[in-house]
């Protein structure tokens, strides 16, 4: 569970380490915020290719009943809905980790 003083958003972006939910591999292009249709919520970060095999995969794939029984935001203990505040921090976050990791090579 976060500290009461951690951003929740920083912390799930920290914690997955610009790195998909889903293959594991680095980001090599925008990041997509992954939620559940039927809740609401944020499950995690994925890549492009990641989020749409997710939503095309039947319902027990091995990978994809895994990332959706058991998502970032669940073993972090986050609740967060899918609105638009949420998605608008979640994309200046991962633009500033970007930024920094561009400086950075």
């Amino acid at each position: 569970m976060p500290l009461p003083d951690q951003d929740p958003l920083e912390l799930l972006v920290a914690w997955q380490e610009g790195r998909c939910a889903g293959c594991g591999h680095p980001f090599h292009a925008e990041a997509v915020i992954d939620h559940c249709h039927e809740s609401g919520l944020v499950r995690g970060l994925l890549c492009t290719l990641c989020n749409n095999a997710e939503g095309t995969a039947p319902p027990r794939h091995p990978r994809w009943f895994r990332y959706r029984t058991l998502p970032p935001t669940l073993i972090l203990g986050l609740h967060l809905p899918y609105q638009r505040p949420v998605r608008r921090r979640l994309t200046q976050l991962l633009d500033r980790d970007q930024e920094l990791a561009a400086q950075e090579r």
